[in-house]
């Protein structure tokens, strides 16, 4: 098969931040063989390994020994339970089961609550169904709740995935704070139900009402029933971009080069890329500079020929780069993870599930997350390719292909980028 490849623009902001010594990346997991990870008090708090939804009696939870599994009890209702480690700036990845009717939540430094509650065949969800940021209480006024875009959540007794991007709070050097926390993105299951979510303070019930810039995770306890497992943290700092930055200016090449065939040209904010079949060379529009950690977006309409995305990627080889691709193309593939002069195809999606997040002759939305070792693929707010602990490159260009070889005509507009720099955690020395 032959290699497919992306190239991708990109226009820095950090080109106006000051340089920033290098940070180890960390992963904080915080379910394994043992409660070491949590706080005492833990009430009734248990690790075993495995949590089904009892089929006699649908609103418990059959728990068995074992390893990877964090319970709230027999019981199903004990206190809430507080990491050891405590975040500021974090991508999280955290899965949850709940039984018929119970309910839950995580609260992201003991503050900021997105709920977890049985949902299955809410017709329009609230702020406390499932994902909702609850509401909350400051200064003596309330402060509204945020329901989730889509209802995302899977069945009772099923296992169910959030995916966060989150912002902590900012602080001069007296305390003062100058920046409310946010959720920068939230996904259920695979899908984006939140984006850019500012909180204006602690929502109700919070293990502390003053808000500081780092606190620990906190699992409620005393709703009923549930189950988390692979709660998996990596700490982040954002280098003053507070939301995603252009990329692309829509009028010039501006920190692009142009690297093999096909042509390229901008017209009303839009870049069209476009090649003869009679070309060999595979041609690309690659960034200046290398980038790191980052979540990146941009809208393609593919009309002709086979494109992608390409991120993390080194110059060299025939196809012109070597590295990550998630695939654009008219009709196949779209939303999979590619590595050219590596894996090959990472993540292949299958024809029907391309019909369910892919747009024809339309403008379709993809958005990257590549944060450490965690790689995820998002069209149209479906996640579509998911890598985790992946130990390949963690750095190189961004690029948009035309593949050689082939017709090419596609188009990218509103490219944009939310940089992240890997921090030291509380917990390292």
């Amino acid at each position: 098969m032959m290699p497919r490849i992306l190239c991708l623009l990109l226009l820095s902001v950090l080109c106006f931040v000051p340089s920033l010594p290098a940070m180890a990346e960390e992963t904080v997991v915080l379910v394994g063989e043992n409660m070491d990870s949590w706080r005492k008090p833990r009430g009734d708090w248990i690790v075993v390994g495995s949590a089904e939804q009892d089929p006699q009696a649908p609103s418990r939870i059959i728990l068995k020994p074992g390893s990877g599994v964090l319970a709230n009890g027999m019981k199903g209702k004990t206190r809430n339970l507080l990491s050891q480690h405590e975040h500021g700036d974090v991508a999280a990845h955290i899965e949850f089961m709940v039984p018929k009717g119970s309910n839950s939540g995580i609260y992201f430094q003991g503050r900021y609550e997105l709920q977890v509650l049985d949902s299955w065949g809410v017709g329009k969800p609230g702020f406390g169904d499932c994902g909702g940021i609850y509401q909350g209480f400051s200064n003596g006024k309330s402060t509204p709740g945020h329901a989730p875009r889509v209802n995302a959540a899977r069945r009772p007794g099923e296992w169910q995935a959030f995916d966060v991007v989150f912002r902590a709070p900012r602080f001069d050097a007296s305390g003062k704070k100058t920046e409310n926390a946010r959720f920068v993105t939230v996904s259920l299951n695979g899908q984006v139900i939140h984006e850019n979510v500012e909180l204006l303070g602690p929502t109700i019930a919070p293990a502390f009402s003053e808000e500081k810039p780092r606190g620990p995770v906190m699992l409620q306890g005393d709703h009923g029933p549930v189950a988390y497992r692979n709660i998996r943290l990596n700490s982040l700092a954002d280098p003053k971009n507070e939301s995603f930055s252009s990329l692309f200016d829509g009028e010039t090449f501006t920190g692009w080069r142009k690297i093999g065939g096909g042509d390229w040209d901008i017209s009303d904010g839009v870049l069209r890329g476009t090649m003869e079949k009679s070309e060999p060379r595979h041609g690309h529009l690659i960034t200046d500079r290398k980038y790191r950690d980052f979540s990146l977006r941009l809208k393609y309409k593919a009309i002709a020929g086979n494109s992608g995305l390409y991120f993390r990627v080194e110059e060299g080889g025939n196809a012109g780069v070597k590295g990550f691709q998630a695939e654009i193309d008219p009709n196949n593939d779209v939303g999979g993870l590619y590595e050219t002069y590596g894996r090959a195809w990472v993540i292949k999606p299958k024809p029907e599930e391309v019909k369910q997040w892919h747009k024809v002759n339309q403008w379709n939305e993809m958005r990257v997350d590549a944060i450490g070792g965690n790689i995820t693929v998002y069209v149209n707010d479906h996640k579509t390719a998911e890598l985790t602990d992946d130990p390949g490159r963690r750095e190189g260009y961004i690029a948009l292909q035309l593949h050689g070889g082939a017709t090419m005509d596609v188009e990218f507009k509103d490219i944009e980028i939310l940089e992240y720099i890997p921090q030291p955690t509380s917990d390292s020395p």
